[in-house]
């Protein structure tokens, strides 16, 4: 059966390569053979459950260009990438310096990047009350200055803290760093 998949797949390997070229850009670690192996795995996946029979080859090529694209989507919300020998500031100190005198470095990290995911969520209205919770103030302050309710703004808060604990579930063990000694 493996053998059968490589014969019929081998027309289509040019192709893949040219639709790995034009799904926009990637990140620096990954490759156009890692999106081509995306494609093969998503169509033997297919071709194994016989979904690939008697379909013409530009819905196979459609089909790699949605397992492409996916793929290319799915990166960066997984993998926040870092490089430890970068500079942080002007005089050249590069991050892993940091790290090593800091030991809370990685959860500051964790929580700032968990802050900026959690804002791509929030509402227009959640980000005001959000912004003005971060300055201290107290709930009936932020009622005041955005001409609600106390109790809105605490529905508010109830929200933005739900959509908190999501995106941190949603971003726990997604951390890459590297290191070039």
């Amino acid at each position: 059966m493996r053998q059968d998949f490589n014969q019929w797949v081998s027309p289509f390997l040019p192709t893949l390569y040219t639709i790995s070229g034009k799904i926009g850009k990637l990140p620096q670690w990954v490759d156009r053979e890692d999106v081509v192996s995306q494609m093969l795995f998503d169509l033997w996946g297919k071709w194994k459950r016989g979904e690939l029979q008697n379909k013409p080859t530009s819905y196979i090529f459609r089909s790699c260009w949605f397992a492409a694209q996916n793929y290319r989507r799915t990166l960066k919300d997984k993998i926040l990438a870092l490089s430890l020998d970068k500079p942080v500031d002007e005089e050249g100190t590069p991050l892993i310096t940091l790290i090593e005198d800091d030991s809370s470095f990685f959860q500051t990290i964790e929580i700032r990047h968990s802050i900026c995911k959690l804002k791509e969520k929030l509402t227009q209205r959640e980000k005001e009350v959000f912004h003005l919770q971060k300055q201290e103030y107290t709930t009936r302050e932020i009622a005041k200055k955005l001409g609600i309710s106390h109790v809105r703004v605490v529905r508010i808060q109830q929200n933005i803290r739900k959509k908190a604990r999501q995106s941190y579930r949603g971003y726990q063990n997604h951390t890459f760093l590297t290191y070039n000694k």
